[in-house]
């Protein structure tokens, strides 16, 4: 979960900024603002996380988490699909607090799972890595979807093509 996870964080921060500007003319200040709000929705998908679950069972917690992933993913999935840059906004407003929410639901699952196993560092230790690796792949996608001619149908099949992969992966790994 924390690779793919970080694998579409990592795209999203890179691809995002580009489409909000060559497809809707977005300038700097523009694309800050969407990042501020995008930040504001990561901080309240968090607290509503850590709020919310200690309070369910792990099992409920585990359901809440795959089913929250493949919403973050499909939304991700469908990013640039919208032609109006208020709906490309409140997808990636949306994202952001949908990941915020499993990222902290899946570290509690991991954090249990590390107390189960007696050895929590290394569990989180391996979290880490992964996040680390998938936001490195992120990155690379990032550059095949926006290098050369990259045209506005390339990002956004290169974007969907990201998203899908992680709406399997994580009915997969439910």
């Amino acid at each position: 979960l924390a690779l793919v996870c970080g694998l579409v964080r990592s795209a999203l921060d890179i691809m995002l900024p580009m489409w909000l500007h060559s497809r809707f003319e977005f300038c700097v200040l523009g694309i800050a603002r969407v990042s501020a709000a995008a930040t504001s929705c990561y901080v309240i998908g968090a607290a509503t996380a850590g709020r919310a679950l200690p309070s369910v069972s792990e099992s409920t917690t585990r359901t809440i988490v795959g089913m929250t992933s493949i919403v973050a993913s499909i939304v991700a999935a469908t990013m640039f699909v919208p032609f109006s840059a208020h709906a490309v906004c409140t997808l990636f407003c949306a994202y952001y607090g949908l990941s915020a929410f499993v990222g902290v639901a899946a570290t509690s699952l991991l954090e249990s799972r590390g107390r189960q196993l007696g050895n929590i560092d290394a569990v989180m230790a391996l979290q880490v890595f992964l996040w680390t690796v998938g936001f490195a792949a992120g990155g690379v996608i990032s550059n095949v979807a926006l290098g050369g001619l990259a045209s506005d149908k390339r990002q956004q099949l290169v974007l969907a093509a990201v998203g899908v992969f992680n709406a399997v992966f994580n009915m997969v790994a439910a």
